[in-house]
């Protein structure tokens, strides 16, 4: 049936995702779900009193232990580059997000495109753009900046504060704000992962833009072109100056696997290349 995941950092606001548990033979299977996004968890080892399984694609994997019909609780563990993070789980039964706001009625609609601000720990301030849907409280949208996106946000927004997370096995996003009026909103925080929360401010600004990504990266001072060797999956070397690709339309892609941006671009390429 339906779930709710809670996974608990350390220090700061949960991260809220929405699982539909379905049994099956010979497994188990899970979907998660972030607004529109879904991701598909097959294989789940259900036994005794424990259910078990790992996110697809990323080092992250769910161990958790039935306490009743209603309830499991457990971990999320996530590796890192400095070994692996915990995160405590407690998950219930339902449908609703367990908003960590108190109740009450909209008193503003953030509907629209906000120019966000995000504070880096020097004190400067770093650009995005947040798109954002309000449905009487329910909240949905996303905030990108010029090196990607923060994926398929939704919450909720409760008298004049919201609060948003998302969750995709690898990313754990939270969220909040208080809005001063349509077209302020400040005093807000954001938690990715286990790291200490960095403030954010934002202004509705319908032609918000970011600075153009091709001007984030470039050739080094001398150099007239791109030039590389590196070896392929089969350890094969593979240059940019290799003759297949003499008089060609040659895209190159620096990516990470962690990365699901990167993902989202490598299928858009792939089906453009198969085209």
């Amino acid at each position: 049936g339906s779930w709710i995941f809670s996974l608990q950092r350390n220090a700061g606001l949960p991260v809220l995702v929405r699982v539909q548990l379905q049994a099956g033979q010979p497994h188990w299977q899970a979907t998660f779900y972030n607004d529109t996004e879904t991701i598909e968890v097959e294989k789940l080892q259900v036994s005794a009193d424990s259910v078990h399984f790992d996110m697809p694609v990323f080092e992250s994997s769910f161990r958790l232990k039935i306490v009743n019909p209603q309830q499991l609780a457990g971990s999320w563990t996530k590796g890192i580059s400095t070994g692996m993070q915990v995160w405590q789980v407690q998950a219930q039964v339902g449908n609703a997000l367990p908003i960590p706001l108190p109740v009450g009625l909209p008193a503003f609609d953030v509907s629209g495109r906000w120019a966000f601000s995000f504070q880096r720990t020097d004190g400067s301030w770093r650009p995005a753009i947040g798109e954002l849907k309000q449905t009487g409280s329910r909240l949905t949208g996303t905030i990108i900046n010029p090196s990607g996106d923060y994926r398929f946000l939704e919450g909720e927004v409760r008298g004049s504060a919201f609060y948003l997370t998302a969750f995709d096995g690898a990313h754990s996003y939270a969220f909040t704000a208080n809005i001063s009026n349509d077209s302020t909103i400040a005093n807000g925080i954001f938690f990715s992962g286990n790291a200490p929360g960095d403030a954010l401010k934002e202004k509705k600004n319908a032609q918000a833009k970011l600075q153009v990504p091709d001007s984030l990266e470039g050739l080094k001072t001398g150099q007239k072109r791109l030039d590389f060797v590196f070896p392929d999956l089969d350890s094969n070397l593979v240059s940019i100056n290799d003759s297949r690709f003499k008089n060609k339309v040659t895209i190159v892609q620096l990516m990470g696997s962690w990365c699901p941006n990167c993902m989202d671009e490598t299928a858009f390429l792939s089906e453009y290349y198969n085209k």
